[in-house]
């Protein structure tokens, strides 16, 4: 019996988040089969540094400052088997500069107080 690796089925690939967000805030979770095994021993982890994190597939920003830094990131996550299988997926992670609608609906009842 071989070892297949982990199959990386996203319903989505790419996805856009507020250049305002806080450390923590989620942005998607990474899900993967393991067609020879245990699902729940599947571990994942980011191919290089980003100013995001991965814990149990669920991707959060751990550095919101670095956002500023690029219009959108491709993030190439790893996820490995409990025998060392692993496979790759390619997410894109877009910045959005523009205020969140919060801040937006306060700034318009500011203009109409004033």
């Amino acid at each position: 019996m071989g070892n297949e690796p982990p199959e990386i089925t996203p319903e989505e690939d790419a996805f856009s988040i507020l250049e305002t967000v806080t450390d923590g805030t989620e942005v998607f979770t990474v899900e993967a089969t393991d067609p020879d095994g245990d699902n729940e021993a599947i571990t994942y982890s980011f191919t290089e540094d980003y100013p995001f994190a991965i814990d149990d597939g669920v991707v959060t920003v751990a550095d919101s400052e670095e956002l500023e830094a690029d219009d959108s990131f491709e993030l190439e996550v790893e996820a490995t088997d409990e025998l060392g299988a692993s496979s790759t997926e390619t997410f894109t992670v877009e910045i959005d500069p523009n205020l969140p609608p919060n801040s937006m609906k306060m700034n318009i009842a500011l203009l109409l107080l004033n």
